[in-house]
């Protein structure tokens, strides 16, 4: 670190009362960033690519078939 400080004795407030307007804070960027037009475009393509849209526009459907059902048995 900069200070010269181990990141064993770096101290954060976590008191609720400290995080939650950092947190609303956050919330509101976050919003104000995804609502722009270039985010906009970029959510849509992204859904675009994902098949979300055309779930959404009834130009699909979804397997009934779970694609989780096996997952532990996939990955380990």
């Amino acid at each position: 670190m900069e200070s010269g400080n181990s990141t064993d004795e770096i101290e954060v407030d976590l008191r609720l009362s400290v995080l939650k307007p950092l947190h609303a804070t956050w919330l509101v960027s976050l919003y104000n960033h995804l609502t722009g037009s270039v985010e906009k475009r970029h959510i849509a393509k992204g859904w675009s690519k994902a098949g979300i849209s055309e779930l959404v526009q009834g130009k699909a459907t979804l397997s009934p078939e779970d694609p989780f059902e096996n997952i532990e048995a996939i990955l380990f």
